[in-house]
């Protein structure tokens, strides 16, 4: 009996010693065929969450493909791929910035995508004109994933108890001087009108394309002129001198998060901001924030247009582009993915996408969907990227204008000196 349970355990032994080879090795062709990959955003807290999920779901529907995704805050981001893509290391898909695009594509950093279009990559559903702004002489070197504007923000019930009724997107700088002192009247105590938005640059830019001119020219100079800027210095300082915007140090520490906007720490009813801030603003504002295009010049044209507020890019160094390729458009079309990333980047540039979310999202999303639908049909093109120089000229312009809010400027003597700074800056650049 004893001899028997032993040769009957020693077959079974010796079959499961034939068998672990040929486990082993198919574990080995199944490592050897599995694709790995390296996602790098930008991102905060709430986004982070988010495409984490997505890249949880990508594995579950591809399983043989391994996704490290990375994270990092914007001010790190960019430094770190520059070193990345000196080395040669970037990440197969990244998450590119309308402003660095060019940047990248002209060091022959990134990917060119035209021959995967129908071939991996369905971009059929993007806006023709929206979809160029992911190209750099000829050549798409990015998806524009999600859609942007900028945007007016106002508390509505504190409008309401003013008695003030916000014009809709055809209102003007005069129209908002009639509201803002309108809104003095009956706003509760600690507040103001609107907020002193001199310091924010893309409201300068916003401005000077009502006049039908840019903040840089095509060849990466400055568009616009001292008179602009006179002018530009002068329409807050008016609003300033009627106190209808907060107090200066309220002003000049609207520089940095949502946390630190006049609105959301319940300084002014009238605000500005990026339309996919929407989320992270009525999440600091206890009353619901209502949304409409920004004051225009009624005899201009229009300052506000759709900007690419995330493009997604490949690198030129990916070592598995159609797997990369494949990623990129799951993150920029599918379904699922759409569903739990919703429009925390911007509004999907992909139409079926859009579409569906509109069922899908809170209440907050959907109006950033629905204000876009209205801004799409009022806005002028898209404006060249900004040229090296531009962020030094935007820096420039935030501890410029702390002179002017609390009054040890003048208006015109402001406005030379920035412009001329301003030049001085793109030139030596």
């Amino acid at each position: 009996m004893m001899s028997k349970t032993t040769r009957r355990r020693f077959a079974t032994g010796a079959a499961t010693m034939m068998a672990l080879p040929l486990a082993l090795a198919a574990a080995s062709r199944h490592a050897l065929a599995e694709a790995r990959l390296r996602l790098f955003w930008w991102g905060n807290p709430e986004r982070d969450k988010r495409t984490f999920q997505v890249v949880d779901l990508y594995k579950k529907k591809f399983p043989d493909v391994q996704v490290d995704a990375e994270a990092i805050g914007w001010s790190d981001y960019w430094p770190k791929m520059a070193t990345q893509a000196s080395g040669r290391n970037m990440a197969d898909v990244v998450q590119m910035d309308y402003r660095y695009l060019y940047e990248y594509a002209r060091r022959k950093q990134l990917e060119p995508l035209d021959d995967y279009l129908g071939n991996g990559l369905d971009l059929s559903r993007f806006d023709p004109e929206f979809l160029d702004s992911g190209r750099f002489q000829g050549k798409l070197y990015a998806v524009p994933w999600t859609v942007n504007s900028t945007a007016c923000y106002y508390d509505m019930a504190v409008a309401k108890q003013a008695n003030v009724t916000m014009p809709d997107w055809r209102w003007t700088w005069d129209d908002l001087k009639s509201v803002a002192r309108e809104l003095k009247k009956g706003v509760p105590e600690g507040y103001t009108a609107v907020a002193d938005k001199g310091i924010w640059e893309p409201m300068l830019e916003f401005f000077v394309r009502q006049r039908g001119k840019a903040l840089y020219t095509e060849d990466g100079e400055i568009g616009f002129t001292e008179e602009d800027v006179t002018d530009y210095f002068g329409l807050w300082a008016g609003l300033r001198q009627e106190g209808l915007t907060p107090a200066a140090d309220v002003t000049t520490r609207d520089i940095g998060g949502l946390d630190a906007l006049p609105i959301t720490g319940r300084k002014c009813v009238i605000d500005f901001a990026h339309s996919n801030q929407v989320i992270g603003l009525q999440a600091l504002v206890p009353n619901e924030l209502g949304m409409t295009m920004l004051p225009n010049d009624p005899n201009g044209r229009p300052g506000q247009y759709l900007k690419p507020s995330m493009l997604i890019s490949m690198s030129r160094t990916s070592q598995d582009k159609p797997e990369a390729v494949k990623l990129m458009g799951f993150l920029a079309y599918d379904l699922d993915a759409a569903a739990i990333l919703g429009v925390e980047r911007g509004v999907p540039g992909d139409k079926q996408a859009r579409t569906y979310l509109l069922d899908k999202v809170q209440p907050a999303e959907r109006k950033m969907i629905n204000y876009l639908d209205t801004v799409a049909g009022h806005v002028s093109p898209l404006p060249p990227p900004p040229p090296k120089g531009a962020g030094e000229v935007e820096t420039l312009l935030r501890r410029f204008y702390p002179e002017l809010a609390f009054g040890r400027m003048e208006v015109k003597e402001g406005a030379e000196k920035f412009y001329k700074q301003a030049q001085a800056v793109i030139r030596r650049a």
